[in-house]
């Protein structure tokens, strides 16, 4: 019988599903099934890390369990979307049974593409509520590393950048979604800033002004993840964004990482062609599917 700390069965199955409160506890589940393969849970292990010991109350964290095994995982953290790279198509129906059946928003899910395209059909035809925003991803892993450089120099942020580094987060996620997703990007940096996992830089142009930034993760599981990678449309086409992804994958692996990952949008040949000079090469196909952040039945 499907169960949540609190909120009644809304199935019956040889499935369970189970809603968790504490945020260590979840890990302790869920931590095993993502190192199992850090490679395809590189999102789910850095944003996991990111929110342990931090006290958010806003986060959305499920266990699937058969005959007492944990046979998926997911969980999302407001406003982005569920994190469902741990949950076999064999688990959607349950899921979305138990969001549905609890008023739980789902407001979209980010997987590789066999996991996510099957679970955004099942939610449209389950709620009527299709997709308002999609974005193909492509993962890449790190290869052989050819360094990159460009007019001007490489340095980490400090606190005196987060109003920058906030407004050009912002402005990257409102232009690779079409200004379908906005964040408050600076909420988004001062957490990435006080995470002590993270590690942002910014490259400089040869009169000290910032013109482009990376963010990334340190090792974990001996994975480390770039992103976001932004540079401001006028200093674009003169190598910036090359070289401060160079210089945070130098950092990553100077720090120990044994993979060093990054997501492109599969539709940008430029931002592809630039990750493949450092040495980048595709590992999977994933995609984000954004659907309206409520949780209403057809009709």
């Amino acid at each position: 019988m499907g169960c949540c700390e609190n909120t009644p069965p809304v199935f019956v199955c040889a499935m369970d599903v189970i809603r968790h409160s504490d945020p260590e506890a979840f890990a302790e589940l869920a931590f095993p099934v993502y190192e199992a393969d850090p490679v395809r849970h590189t999102t789910a292990l850095t944003v996991l890390d990111s929110i342990l010991g931090r006290g958010r109350d806003d986060v959305l964290m499920i266990t699937v369990l058969r005959e007492g095994a944990v046979a998926g995982c997911a969980f999302r953290t407001p406003p982005w979307p569920l994190i469902a790279s741990a949950l076999p198509v064999g688990t959607h129906r349950v899921v979305q049974d138990f969001l549905v059946g609890n008023g739980i928003p789902l407001g979209g899910v980010l997987a590789p593409r066999e996991v996510a395209d099957p679970f955004i059909t099942l939610w449209t035809e389950m709620t009527g509520q299709a997709p308002d925003y999609t974005l193909g991803l492509r993962l890449h892993r790190l290869g052989e590393f050819t360094p990159q450089t460009a007019p001007g120099r490489f340095r980490p942020v400090e606190p005196r950048d987060i109003d920058l580094i906030g407004e050009w987060w912002a402005a990257f996620e409102d232009e690779e979604s079409g200004g379908l997703r906005q964040i408050d990007g600076q909420a988004e940096a001062r957490r990435a800033m006080e995470n002590p996992m993270r590690r942002f830089g910014l490259w400089l142009d040869e009169d000290g002004t910032p013109v482009s930034m990376a963010g990334g993760s340190a090792p974990l599981s001996g994975m480390s993840r770039l992103g976001p990678v932004y540079t401001p449309k006028e200093h674009r086409g003169r190598g910036y964004g090359s070289a401060v992804t160079a210089a945070l994958t130098q950092w990553a692996l100077d720090e120990g990482a044994r993979d060093v990952l990054l997501y492109t949008d599969v539709t940008n040949p430029v931002s592809n062609a630039i990750y493949h000079r450092i040495g980048y090469r595709p590992v999977l196909e994933a995609v984000e599917h954004r659907v309206p952040d409520a949780n209403t039945l057809r009709g």
